[in-house]
């Protein structure tokens, strides 16, 4: 029997604190970038030859993972040439992988029970925010906001017998 349990908290944030001012003289970034991979694998296959043979796995993947870039509460920013406020993707990062497997075997006996159970329970998010009573001025030329958040889940539980 085998049993695989992932537990991950990840987070990434950028932000203009609070109450706070900040002047640029060109183009002014608040940037949050990451990406989080985080598996589990159990393999509770049957081993050695007998009359019987009992297999069981399980695994569970539970991830949190978020970014934020924000110009916080009743902050003041300015930049001369724009502002950009993103959370997003880490460079070379096309998404965040969150996988997860299980395999459990009985062997070729009499008699063979096989059970595998997988779970992948995650949270993922992205948030690029000007918050409550903020004050913004990109000196004319744009203020781009942007989030970005690409997952991919894959599970797998398998019986096999051996």
């Amino acid at each position: 029997a085998a049993i695989g349990v992932n537990l991950v908290s990840s987070k990434a944030e950028a932000e203009i604190a609070d109450n706070s001012a900040i002047k640029a003289g060109g183009k002014l970034i608040v940037q949050a970038l990451k990406a989080t991979d985080a598996g589990v694998d159990a393999d509770g296959r049957s081993v050695g030859e007998s009359t019987n043979g009992v297999g069981a796995a399980v695994a569970i993947n539970k991830v949190t993972s978020e970014h934020r870039a924000a110009v916080g509460n009743n902050a003041k920013a300015s930049a001369q040439d724009g502002m950009t406020i993103e959370a997003k993707m880490a460079e070379g990062s096309k998404k965040n992988d969150f996988e997860v497997e299980a395999v459990s075997g009985a062997g070729k006996g009499t008699v063979g029970v096989a059970g595998s159970f997988a779970m992948n329970n995650s949270q993922s998010g992205a948030i690029a925010t000007i918050d409550e009573g903020a004050i913004v001025d990109g000196g004319g030329a744009d203020v781009a906001i942007h989030a970005q958040n690409l997952t991919n889940l894959t599970g797998d539980a398998k019986a096999t017998l051996e």
